[in-house]
């Protein structure tokens, strides 16, 4: 009688399974799954998601990145990082928003802001001294 509404599913578009191992550079324009292990680097103007048992000795650069396993390397993500409960990050994170969940491990800094198309903060400013 009454009906869910469907839930809108994203396709992936590049899938890194349990189990494999990658090393180079991965270029793509849509979704990226990683739950295996990547050395390099990885770049989209969609979105990655690191699974649990993914495991990135890479630096990372998307739309939106949600981290479920482990980053050892700077996160640039255009929109929005995500570092869920069992996520950790070692590195740098550009983003415009971010979300850590309680659990997550983060080791790094955040520089938050707009694009402005050449990278984030392009200008950097020096920091503010303490009186």
């Amino acid at each position: 009688m009454f009906k869910k509404p469907a839930q809108r599913v994203d396709k992936v578009d590049t899938v890194i399974g349990p189990g494999t191992e990658f090393e180079g550079h991965i270029k793509a324009t849509g979704i990226v799954r990683i739950d295996g292990k990547v050395t390099g680097k990885i770049e989209t103007s969609g979105d990655v998601v690191i699974g649990d048992q993914g495991e990135l000795k890479a630096d990372v650069s998307a739309n939106n990145i949600t981290i479920g396993g482990k980053i050892f390397g700077n996160v640039n993500a255009k929109e929005k990082a995500t570092i869920l409960q069992k996520g950790f990050v070692e590195g740098d994170i550009e983003t415009k928003n971010i979300a850590i969940e309680d659990g997550a491990t983060f080791k790094g800094r955040c520089i938050m802001g707009e694009d402005k198309g050449n990278g984030f903060n392009a200008q950097k400013k020096e920091p503010i001294k303490a009186k």
